[in-house]
């Protein structure tokens, strides 16, 4: 078996939670030597590190899925094309994985080797993807850009399999994308098991006190990701002042972080991308994630290695990592009051604590990436 990863880029870093789990992925394959060749489109810092990690990666061209791309860039595609099929027969690949559906249109029907697909979302509407919408009729644009999604971008169509990451995303791609259900299988992520004692406590590098409490929440500056409701959370337990928010993650929108900052300065510490977010892991004491929609949220994992309670909204994706009042608590979306007591309360109580601080690390051993990759290797064994 060799396996050839084919993985663009998308966001600034790269450091994004499929890039993380593909690089994952390949050290443990490296582990278990399985061969394999990623095909990636930049270098950027998730280049650098799949390079530190002795992951086999190669650079090549690989045109964006812009509607541009179609109209105004065919000979990208077809030297795109082309590339792919010339590393598929020099490298003896046996089986094709790619990490968005436009990469599809990137293998030549030529190929005759299995080629998968992987779906990493979920959406809550998910009603069907159309050529048309009466509501467009007079915009040639959208109209335009209706049929390049549905036949171009979201089109499964050349794939011999669909991967999804959980029932969430299972049920956008047979519902958004009329991919048969037949088609799929789901196989979770996973992350490296964390030793967390290699990672220092930081509560003095923070100018923070032993009896200091930090709520901490890791992902994309945007709405979409909850730091607003993150943010009213920490404005309301202001009061409390032993205990500290802080976000991490990075922002593409300067604008939007300038009025985050100056909202809710006061309140948050927004410290950007580190690459010592384990750190901030081991010494935090509430993992507090108010995502809108996940289709897998890799952060939470991390989170329960490190012992720490989870509060989240109830929503698709998050559901399936852990169990509420398991792990920690899950609230109807936007019920914003229900979260500020859950943070209260279990910082306050300290059985109630231990017990899920226990069963958060207790959980974190069903996402290993040694069990995502076993998965994969098995899922590619049976085509």
């Amino acid at each position: 078996m060799k396996i050839l990863f084919i993985k663009e880029k998308r966001s600034k870093s790269g450091i994004e939670g499929v890039g993380v789990y593909l690089l994952n992925l390949c050290i443990e394959l490296n582990r278990l030597n399985v061969q394999y060749l990623i095909l990636y489109n930049d270098k950027d810092d998730l280049y650098d590190e799949m390079v530190r990690n002795a992951v086999n990666v190669k650079i090549v061209p690989l045109p964006s899925g812009s509607v541009k791309n179609l109209l105004h860039r065919r000979k990208e595609v077809e030297k795109a094309t082309n590339t792919i099929s010339s590393i598929v027969n020099s490298e003896n690949i046996t089986h094709i994985n790619v990490h968005f559906p436009h990469l599809l249109n990137y293998i030549s029907k030529d190929i005759n080797i299995p080629v998968v697909a992987h779906w990493h979302g979920a959406f809550v509407n998910n009603s069907p993807l159309k050529y048309f919408y009466f509501k467009d009729i007079l915009n040639a644009r959208k109209l335009i850009n209706n049929v390049y999604r549905k036949k171009y971008i979201f089109n499964f169509d050349r794939a011999n399999l669909v991967i999804c990451s959980g029932k969430a995303a299972k049920n956008t791609a047979v519902s958004r994308f009329q991919v048969p259900d037949s088609k799929i299988s789901i196989n979770p992520y996973g992350i490296r098991e964390i030793d967390t004692q290699l990672h220092k406590d930081i509560r003095k590098d923070l100018g923070l006190s032993s009896k200091d409490r930090i709520v901490l929440s890791v992902g994309r500056e945007t709405k979409s990701k909850g730091v607003e409701d993150f943010c009213e959370v920490a404005k309301a337990l202001s009061y409390r002042s032993n205990v500290k928010f802080i976000f991490l993650g990075g922002t593409e929108d300067k604008k939007y972080h300038n009025s985050l900052q100056k909202k809710y300065g006061n309140y948050v510490s927004f410290l950007g991308m580190r690459r010592d977010v384990y750190s901030f892991y081991r010494s935090s004491d509430i993992f507090l994630f108010l995502s809108h929609r996940e289709s897998a949220g890799l952060v939470l994992a991390e989170a329960m290695f490190f012992g720490l309670p989870l509060i989240a909204w109830n929503i698709i994706g998050v559901n399936e990592m852990y169990e509420d009042k398991i792990q920690g608590k899950m609230e109807r979306f936007g019920d914003i009051t229900s979260i500020i007591n859950d943070v209260g309360n279990i910082l306050d109580d300290d059985g109630l604590y231990a017990q899920f601080s226990k069963e958060s690390e207790k959980r974190s051993r069903q996402h290993t990436i040694k069990k995502s990759a076993q998965g994969l290797i098995d899922i590619f064994n049976s085509q």
